[in-house]
């Protein structure tokens, strides 16, 4: 992650959380279903821009060689060589049977096989699909039944979290022929986007904080697209504005993933059989007006006033990414603190910390600071560690790292999964970054 230091302690910049591997522990080479139907983070906008407008072609093959490896309902073609592709592979075919299991009470039919191509270089992609996509970290491109994407300089998550996006856009394709508004595309793309797997499914609607932030600085600036414009939004206008402003842009994506998180998760899945309703009426082939007026009423003001309580009062980051935020300030003091680098366990480090004065973290809007002790107990303090506070203990522990000066952190309270922040030496700077990943926990 991006540090920055801000005098004699540090600030820690705010970076989006993203998840690790779900299905299979790789590394790139080189480098609720029954009578009622049930559904189901920052997005980042350069990885999710919709081509379902567009017909494009693909130019010329690139440098690397491209290997194929085939599942059954994919073709991976990658030039980062025979592990990876075989991870890609079982990860698309897992979001592939998550789309499927939350959705199968819709009529549509898939074809036989989906392209996923992955290059190892960002300038390769760019070669492929053309200059106009250097923004973006995927594309899905509708008539060749293809989903892009490239490794470069991001994690491997990165790019699983980018396809799992970009795969729901090319699933409800297929899955709704008659077409879906924009907005519930996108915002269905960026709920599944953040999905965990938790050894034998995926563990799927995380809140990320930086979408959460977002969202919640909207309504309370009262600076939200009415739903009654965002509903009837077109993808043109939806495009337009991914050109005409990229905050503008943001907020777009954001209100649209709050939008599904809210009808998903408000009050026990009080609103969700009205999402089940509107796409059950885009299946059946009803204009996109009539399906929002069918299922959401012709007066959406009382809707979005919900909607608008929700994000003030209950609408929060999941203990996930919470935790992963708590993992990167420990890792972060662990490689700036003289008295974080002699400690031997979380527990040593949270009582030197309550007891050392004249330190501060910020990250973001948040700061921890022995002045206030309690921004300290919650930095140890996993959120789904209900016991921890009341114990004063650490949530977290040191694991031995071999030839690493530093150790990994991780945190056992998250079903199905364990939570590993793990040091990564990065010899350009000299400095330890923490990347996280998953270990299931779960027999797969």
């Amino acid at each position: 992650m991006t540090k920055e230091t801000d005098s004699s302690i540090g600030t820690l910049r705010r970076t989006e959380c993203r998840s690790a591997r779900p299905v299979s522990a790789f590394r790139f080479s080189n480098a609720r279903m029954g009578r009622r139907a049930i559904l189901f983070g920052t997005v980042h906008l350069s990885a999710c821009i919709l081509l379902l407008m567009l017909c494009l072609p693909i130019r010329a093959a690139q440098k690397s060689k491209m290997i194929v490896h085939p599942s059954e309902h994919y073709t991976i073609e990658t030039d980062l060589g025979q592990k990876a592709a075989a991870g890609i592979a079982k990860n698309m075919e897992a979001i592939r049977a998550e789309y499927i299991r939350r959705l199968s009470w819709l009529k549509g039919t898939l074809p036989g096989k989906f392209r996923v191509v992955v290059y190892k270089t960002r300038e390769d992609y760019l070669d492929a699909l053309g200059a106009e996509f250097q923004n973006t970290g995927g594309v899905y491109i509708p008539n060749r039944k293809m989903l892009a994407s490239f490794l470069g300089d991001r994690e491997p998550s990165d790019v699983l979290h980018t396809l799992y996006h970009e795969g729901f856009h090319q699933f409800i394709s297929y899955y709704i022929t008659s077409g879906t508004p924009v907005w519930v595309n996108e915002g269905l793309a960026q709920y599944f986007e953040y999905s965990t797997w938790i050894g034998k499914k995926f563990a799927v609607g995380e809140a990320p904080p930086t979408l959460v932030g977002t969202v919640k600085e909207m309504v309370n600036r009262d600076d939200c697209i009415p739903l009654a414009e965002l509903f009837g939004m077109s993808y043109e206008d939806w495009a337009r504005n991914l050109v005409g402003s990229r905050t503008a842009a943001q907020k777009q994506y954001a209100q649209a993933w709050s939008v599904v998180y809210f009808l998903v998760k408000a009050k026990g899945g009080k609103y969700e059989p009205k999402l089940v309703s509107y796409l059950k009426a885009l299946d059946r082939g009803t204009s996109f007006g009539r399906a929002a007026e069918e299922a959401f009423g012709s007066d959406l003001s009382s809707l979005e006033k919900a909607w608008k309580a929700y994000v003030r009062t209950d609408l929060a980051p999941s203990a996930k990414y919470a935790c992963i935020e708590n993992l990167h300030i420990i890792g972060f003091m662990l490689t700036k603190f003289e008295v974080a680098r002699t400690a031997s366990s979380p527990d040593q480090l949270f009582e030197r910390l309550l007891n050392t004065k004249g330190w501060f973290v910020s990250a973001g809007e948040r700061r921890v600071s022995p002045d206030d002790p309690e921004s300290v107990v919650n930095l140890f303090v996993c959120p789904n560690d209900l016991q921890g506070k009341a114990r004063k203990k650490s949530s977290y522990t040191f694991v031995k790292v071999q030839g690493a000066t530093v150790p990994a952190i991780a945190c056992p309270y998250h079903r199905g999964f364990t939570l590993i922040a793990r040091p990564v030496f990065d010899p350009n700077t000299g400095n330890y970054e923490f990347e996280i990943d998953e270990k299931p926990t779960s027999a797969q």
